[in-house]
């Protein structure tokens, strides 16, 4: 799935403990300035799907769970895209008390 369309959530599912629900946006071509803008989006998107009670409004079986939100992607990061990554972390997710990671498929989290 591209990242072109930031109003679609992906996927959610479980944790392997059951103890987190996890919203994933799914990254499947290479990182550029187009993808970097499109994962803007995307995140800030999702950042609030997650965070405003919408996620449990969807999926009930979320309420009372820890939140991550994992961008998995078939390429490795840019340094733009780490970047952006860190600060939002640091200003969009942290102060929700979302956990942010990008999964590298074949690689590892960051």
């Amino acid at each position: 799935m591209p990242l072109d369309n930031p109003g679609v959530i992906d996927l959610v599912s479980l944790s392997p403990t059951a103890n987190e629900v996890i919203v994933h946006i799914v990254a499947t071509e290479p990182w550029g300035e187009v993808q970097l803008f499109q994962l803007q989006e995307k995140l800030k998107g999702t950042v609030a799907f997650t965070a405003d009670g919408q996620l449990e409004r969807d999926y009930p079986e979320a309420t009372g769970k820890q939140k991550a939100i994992e961008i998995r992607t078939d390429f490795p990061t840019s340094e733009s895209v780490e970047k952006f990554i860190s600060a939002a972390r640091k200003h969009w997710c942290d102060p929700e008390g979302v956990r942010l990671s990008v999964i590298v498929q074949g690689s590892h989290a960051i």
